[in-house]
């Protein structure tokens, strides 16, 4: 059985970037992408992270190092976007707030996979930059342009 115990640590290798990995291995098949992150917290994460050379397969792997740096990354985000209880309240609201709680707390007790990364980002990219409902995009046009309902052609 495999434990995450440094008798299971090895010398690990950081590859210098995506191309470099890529060329050695596979490119992605998916890719979530931020447009709202701290990168100055990112750079703070990374800059001490990788000054440890170890891999572990259940505590310290791949997927375990994008997961820690997202949320770094993430750091500081929500405070710029909620600065009302309204807003915080939305937040804690989120069912994808309670997802990427609950897929984390799964990985903490097991490990990081790559499907567990990619569940966590996408729900961790939605709580902080949440698509507009359909409905609500109509409603905002419909106060636009000031058209009181559907059907409303005045």
């Amino acid at each position: 059985m495999l434990k995450a115990t440094r008798e299971n640590d090895v010398p690990g290798t950081f590859q210098p970037d995506y191309v470099t990995e890529a060329a050695n291995w596979c490119d992605s098949n998916r890719q979530i992408q931020f447009h709202r992150y701290n990168s100055s917290a990112l750079i703070r994460f990374w800059s001490g992270y990788q000054l440890t050379k170890i891999y572990n397969l259940t505590s310290r792997n791949c997927s375990s190092s994008v997961a820690y740096a997202l949320e770094a990354s993430l750091d500081g985000v929500l405070a710029k976007q909620s600065k009302s209880w309204l807003g915080t309240l939305r937040i804690l609201t989120m069912p994808e707030l309670w997802i990427a709680a609950q897929v984390r707390r799964r990985a903490l007790s097991m490990a990081w996979t790559p499907g567990l990364v990619m569940d966590y980002a996408r729900a961790l990219r939605h709580i902080v930059s949440p698509r507009t409902s359909a409905m609500v995009s109509a409603y905002s046009q419909a106060q636009a342009t000031g058209k009181r309902g559907i059907g409303d052609t005045s």
